[in-house]
């Protein structure tokens, strides 16, 4: 005759009939009930070494899974992430690894956290410590899907979003020194921040090819008539572009020629492939290079007057920097036709 230990033995074997009965157990607890239906987040702890008893890190890591990332993209899932640790009282530690592309070979002999070619550290605590550490947990995206404006790729955010992302980048990230005198001693930032310009970025290269789950793209057309009507309005200095693609600033250049600013230094794309996947380039530093001119690129947009943009990675961190700095923009166009839903998946080529 089978005792109950027998029976409970037996069920943890059958484990579909085994969850099925459990299921009915707890129906009524409501912790168990949000883990099955998926609004409960799991967070799995690792033990990594003896330091630090009684601290709990949250590892935000970006590497080789990461190389179709555009910085911006890498920067903006990195606030959600410093986010999701502020909001459950984990301390955020965050490493870029040698593996993205604007990871620096040669700058990363001493320290190979390529998030520290632009930044400082979110916290006193070094990626060594951590790694060595009692309690360890790995970021996950399934960490954020109770926000409902993370998984819509950050593409429709709304203003309170974007004031919480900028708060949240305000506490966490600092420009590190270098790059910050790069930006602020450049005397078209300067130009820019002191005068009333109209900020447009224009996202080319193979942004065109319309991937799947990606904005429908955009027209050259789609920014100047709204550009025309603000110069129309007038008091207006000029006009900052920021494009990845060589042949926009060529066709801006063409149609207003003295109006139109943009920076001559920038390593932009003139064969349609994105900049961040041309990793043969011969520049010095050049993939250093790319993520330290895309930065002052969002920078300065984000000191223009007026905003124009599409859906991207680059107008979102233009805005929650904008918003970061208590300076806001008297108008802001955001051109939207929508998201693709085809089989056009991207990819690295």
């Amino acid at each position: 005759m089978r005792t109950r230990n027998d029976l409970k033995t037996y069920l943890r074997k059958q484990k579909k009939i085994f969850y099925w009965l459990k299921c009915w157990i707890k129906r009524n607890d409501t912790q168990f009930t949000n883990f099955v239906s998926g609004n409960y987040v799991y967070l799995p702890m690792k033990n990594n070494g003896n330091l630090n008893i009684g601290k709990t890190f949250y590892y935000i890591y970006f590497n080789n899974e990461s190389e179709i990332l555009g910085l911006a993209t890498l920067w903006t899932r990195t606030i959600w992430y410093l986010l999701f640790a502020y909001q459950t009282g984990l301390i955020p530690i965050v490493e870029w690894g040698v593996d993205i592309p604007y990871a620096q070979p040669e700058l990363l002999k001493d320290n190979d956290n390529s998030f520290e070619h632009y930044f400082n550290l979110v916290t006193e605590f070094s990626i060594e410590e951590v790694k060595n550490s009692h309690n360890v947990i790995d970021c996950d995206m399934s960490h954020l899907r109770n926000h409902i404006w993370i998984e819509n790729k950050s593409y429709s955010i709304i203003d309170t979003n974007f004031e919480i992302m900028a708060y949240i980048s305000r506490k966490y990230i600092d420009l590190n020194d270098e790059l910050k005198d790069f930006i602020k001693k450049d005397n078209t930032y300067q130009m820019i921040l002191n005068g009333r310009y109209i900020g447009v970025h224009i996202r080319g290269t193979d942004f065109r090819r319309n991937y799947n789950n990606h904005p429908v793209s955009l027209d050259i057309n789609d920014y100047t008539n709204y550009i025309d009507d603000l110069i129309i309005r007038g008091n207006i200095d000029g006009i900052f572009l920021a494009t990845d693609d060589e042949n926009i600033i060529n066709e801006m250049n063409s149609k207003y020629t003295e109006r139109l600013v943009f920076f001559i230094d920038v390593y932009r794309s003139v064969t349609g492939k994105a900049i961040h996947y041309d990793i043969e380039s011969k520049r010095s530093l050049h993939k250093y290079k790319m993520g330290r001119e895309l930065i002052r690129d969002i920078y300065t947009l984000a000191a223009c007057d007026i905003f124009i943009s599409g859906l991207s990675a680059v107008s979102t961190m233009t805005k929650v920097i904008n918003k970061q700095q208590a300076d806001q923009f008297s108008e802001v166009i955001l051109i939207d036709k929508g998201i693709n839903n085809n089989l056009r998946n991207m990819k690295k080529a």
